[in-house]
């Protein structure tokens, strides 16, 4: 979502500075829906301003951080079934 649009939502400007934070917790807090999300971050600003959004920044930190381990996790579970598939496909040279 733009600045713009979030702005047209309720009917105010914020700072960049505080819109960035927003967009952060509209991308990665887990209460956020994916289809309804525009929506939600626009009425719980309007609820508790930017204070209600702070608060919710490290649970969306921490979602992002946890998003990059299990793409970690999953590109390297990808990499051992690339190996698997080699040794069971009589492929058993090993790269050190």
């Amino acid at each position: 979502m733009m600045k713009q649009e979030f702005e047209e939502r309720i009917g105010g400007e914020v700072r960049q500075s505080d819109y960035a934070i927003i967009e952060h917790v509209y991308t990665w807090h887990p209460a956020i829906s994916n289809t309804e999300g525009k929506e939600q971050i626009a009425t719980l600003y309007k609820m508790g301003g930017m204070c209600l959004i702070k608060d919710m920044e490290p649970t969306a930190k921490l979602m992002e951080e946890l998003d990059a381990e299990k793409f970690e996790a999953e590109n390297k579970l990808k990499e051992i079934r690339k190996k698997i598939e080699d040794v069971v496909c009589g492929r058993t040279e090993r790269e050190e």
